[in-house]
């Protein structure tokens, strides 16, 4: 079994090839995107979104928001862009039992 922050380190290395699924534009955090973002995790459960330049000070919030709204997993940081991880309840990719 992995630690915590091998596990997390494990991810980041998963999602180094990955390209953002969603983008938070202008318009912020809506209902749809959350419904965007978990559609995405429920396919992926790896995923990057990206944040435009107008979101950059937002950033911290909107991710705060986003995981709660998801209940996903942090993973990174880097720019503007986050990953995020939500493990599907039977046959996760990333989880081995």
């Amino acid at each position: 079994m992995k630690t915590q922050t091998e596990f997390i380190r494990f991810l980041q290395k998963s999602a180094h090839h990955l390209k953002p699924v969603v983008q938070i534009g202008k318009n912020s955090l809506t209902p749809g995107v959350i419904k965007e973002i978990n559609e995405a995790l429920n396919t992926h459960e790896l995923i990057k979104v990206q944040f435009l330049p107008s979101q950059k000070l937002l950033m911290s919030s909107i991710c705060e928001d986003i995981l709660a709204a998801t209940n996903a997993l942090f993973v990174k940081q880097q720019g503007n862009i986050i990953t995020i991880f939500l493990a599907k309840a039977k046959d996760s990719a990333f989880i081995k039992e």
